[in-house]
């Protein structure tokens, strides 16, 4: 119930960085919660993709 409520302010900030740490601890609540998994994996994998393309730099961008 309540990594369900940590999953909506994750969705409703616009900081990548706040953002990600409601979805974790959605996650520490809720290990299978659906909807944070989900969310922290495409600010994860943008972060990755970011990094290769890059070369140098990671940047955390909101992809939600």
């Amino acid at each position: 119930r309540h990594a369900s409520a940590l999953n909506n302010l994750g969705t409703l900030t616009r900081d990548t960085a706040e953002a990600k740490m409601y979805y974790q601890r959605a996650l520490q609540l809720h290990p299978q919660h659906n909807p944070a998994l989900a969310k922290i994996d495409k600010i994860l994998t943008r972060r990755v993709y970011s990094s290769s393309v890059s070369g140098m730099f990671i940047t955390d961008q909101a992809v939600l």
